[in-house]
């Protein structure tokens, strides 16, 4: 896994402080420290980032191993796509308001789901399979998520990507709106009528074009004839 291209977010100022944080494109905060984009620079803050912190970052690493792993098993067994999704939906919207350390309520899938709360801002390359289960989970809940609008949801990320869902849906729509304006517009500018009169004044332009080509061929025609008769009148 390239850390160079996360963004861990913890719940307290402390923990941050102790995990490697990057934007991408920009810097590495890492205990205070802060290193430029050369390659250099980040890899000595980023390993001396997780040496102190060993312990967390592969006790993260494994619970977000265990969700994935879940997840690849129940893809081995029958049921629909979405249906699955629904399965770990309903066990990430019990996560958000659990109080209990060791739930184990939807087969155990809640205390597991519940790592998601602090791996919100992971962000990871597309080849990252593990970074997509999460952020696909997410999106996926998002987008069925049933809190009124304007209200507040408890599972993490679901007002950001409910907002960008929105925005999404009336930029859609208002591009409908203008395409279907254009489409208007030039049908009022074209009426039926017009249409209909421009088609004839096409047919009838055609029409005299060959009008002229076959009068044009019938004075070639009569030209030839008489150019023949000349000779036969000198002749006689």
């Amino acid at each position: 896994m390239l850390w160079g291209f996360w963004a861990v977010k913890v719940a307290s100022k402390q923990d941050k402080d102790a995990m490697p944080w990057n934007v991408a494109g920009g810097t590495y905060r890492c205990c205070e420290e802060e290193a430029g984009s050369q390659t250099g620079g980040l890899d000595t803050t980023v390993r001396a980032c997780m040496e102190r912190s060993s312990a967390r970052l592969k006790a993260m690493t494994a619970t977000a191993h265990l969700v994935t792993m879940d997840v690849q098993m129940d893809d081995r067994g029958s049921g629909s796509h979405e249906e699955k999704f629904r399965v770990y939906n309903d066990a990430l919207v019990h996560a958000a308001t659990c109080q209990e350390s060791k739930c184990e309520a939807h087969n155990g899938r809640c205390h597991k789901r519940g790592f998601l709360m602090l791996w919100v801002d992971v962000m990871g390359m597309l080849s990252c399979e593990m970074c997509s289960k999460i952020w696909g989970l997410l999106c996926f809940h998002a987008k069925t998520c049933q809190t009124p609008p304007g209200h507040q949801c408890g599972v993490s990320q679901c007002d950001y990507l409910r907002d960008k869902i929105a925005r999404k849906r009336e930029n859609d729509r208002r591009e409908l709106q203008e395409a279907k304006a254009k489409i208007q517009v030039k049908f009022e500018e074209w009426p039926v009528e017009r249409r209909i009169a421009q088609v004839e004044a096409d047919r009838q332009q055609v029409l005299q074009l060959i009008a002229d080509i076959r009068a044009g061929k019938a004075r070639q025609r009569q030209l030839f004839q008489a150019q023949q008769q000349q000779p036969m009148m000198s002749m006689s």
